[in-house]
């Protein structure tokens, strides 16, 4: 029996008057809080301490986790280890030691991501720092090659690299003229190719704002400011030239990351808000963040992956087929009273969700994920801010699986494990 009382004649009658918007949320199910109901969730317990970075194998199957160990009189030794589970089973599938760095009199920078798989999991690239990218042959644990990044100090530095290809792309702007765009070859463990020259001579200039190395390594996005605000270029990797442009129209604080969906499209997202974030502003969240889906391999058109009410930033991703794209999309509401007066943007509901990229339906919602809570009790000594954080999250390369990742908060991370989630589609 039907106990609402519609017959399916009326069903659909409803969600045709109710309009595109409607239908998206209601007869897709975009509203629904309790999970879509077709995915399962393995959790991974890591044997070496709660890791600092993780990443998920190519198919999913795997997951490796980097934790960091502190020796000598006063701790400036460091020594990273990397560990490598099964997510399935939970064994230890293999483990190994990156070499031991004397931070002393060192040059050092912020890498974008320390820990990531390439080339279909053939390669595991890890920053152990202070200058020094290890390419690992993530099949026999051994060292295959070392990337070092000639740069000037204390640059931000963006890494990428090819889900199903060889080549790796290091972008860094360190002063108004200053810019670095490096391709490496894996297999090879050279650099091939520095693209540093393509905005010479040009009103624009690359300043950190979002990079990504499509699958194949043929192409590169790169986050432009120009006369026209914030645009993404793709670039050629193989004959330097400019593929395309889309001018993004953001605020001039949004900050973006890129991703490509297949080789055809560039998936649109912005940074999460927090304290590395040199144009931030926080009081203007939550604001109704979508992911914009430029198929510039196709008809051009830009699709957003999203809904009223809901944000979508920070995490997200596609398959190396570019058949499914992935989001973080949480609800929250900002509290100006908070942190002093100083406000905090507060998480009601986090999760993630995963559309079918041709059609934008979606495939897959996760259930409420954990959030970290951090408060400041009794502080005496120094400053402390509240904050509420929302988990990383990764695609595996073949669509099928999400990490979600708990980073230790500020300062040493504690004893205790750091449990991972992945939750795998039916």
């Amino acid at each position: 029996m039907n106990k609402s009382g519609l017959r399916k004649p009326d069903v659909v009658m409803v969600c045709s008057a109710l309009g595109l918007a409607a239908v998206t949320l209601l007869c897709f199910g975009w509203l629904d809080r309790t999970g879509s109901g077709n995915l399962k969730m393995t959790t991974v317990v890591p044997a070496k301490g709660q890791p600092y970075s993780v990443a998920i194998s190519a198919d999913g199957t795997k997951v490796a986790m980097m934790h960091q160990e502190f020796s000598g009189p006063s701790g400036g030794v460091t020594r990273d280890m990397i560990e490598v589970r099964d997510v399935q089973s939970g064994r230890e599938v293999g483990s190994f030691s990156l070499p031991t760095i004397n931070w002393a009199n060192r040059a050092q920078y912020y890498v974008s991501r320390n820990l990531m798989y390439c080339d279909g999991g053939k390669y595991l690239l890890a920053f152990s720092g202070p200058d020094t990218i290890y390419v690992t042959d993530a099949r026999s644990f051994q060292l295959h090659a070392l990337i070092a990044l000639n740069i000037p100090p204390h640059s931000d530095v963006e890494v990428d690299c090819s889900a199903s290809g060889s080549v790796a792309a290091l972008a860094a702007s360190f002063n108004v003229y200053g810019l670095s765009i490096k391709l490496f070859d894996l297999d090879k463990g050279a650099e091939i190719a520095d693209l540093g020259g393509i905005l010479d001579k040009r009103p624009e200039s690359y300043t950190g704002d979002g990079m990504a190395i499509s699958p194949d390594g043929s192409k590169l996005a790169l986050g432009i400011s120009s006369g026209e605000g914030s645009v993404v270029k793709l670039v050629d990797t193989r004959t330097k030239g400019f593929l395309g442009k889309l001018a993004l129209w953001d605020e001039i604080w949004n900050k973006h990351l890129f991703t490509f969906a297949g080789e055809g499209a560039l998936v649109i997202g912005e940074r999460r808000c927090d304290d590395r974030s040199e144009k931030c502003e926080l009081r203007s969240a939550p604001r109704g963040r979508t992911l914009r889906v430029w198929d510039f391999g196709g008809n051009g058109t830009v699709r957003t992956l999203g809904w009223p009410g809901a944000e979508a930033y920070g995490s997200f991703g596609a398959s190396a087929d570019g058949n499914v794209v992935f989001g973080y999309t949480g609800t929250g509401s900002y509290c100006k009273s908070c942190n002093e007066g100083g406000g905090e943007l507060k998480i009601d509901d986090a999760r993630f969700t995963v559309w079918d990229r041709r059609s934008g339906r979606v495939v897959a919602r996760s259930p409420s994920l954990k959030v970290e809570v951090h408060r400041c009790f009794l502080q005496i000594i120094g400053s402390c801010t509240a904050y509420e954080r929302e988990p990383e999250l990764q695609m595996s390369a073949d669509g099928k699986a999400v990490l979600a990742f708990w980073p230790p908060p500020s300062g040493p991370p504690p004893d205790k494990a750091g449990e991972l989630e992945v939750y795998r589609r039916h």
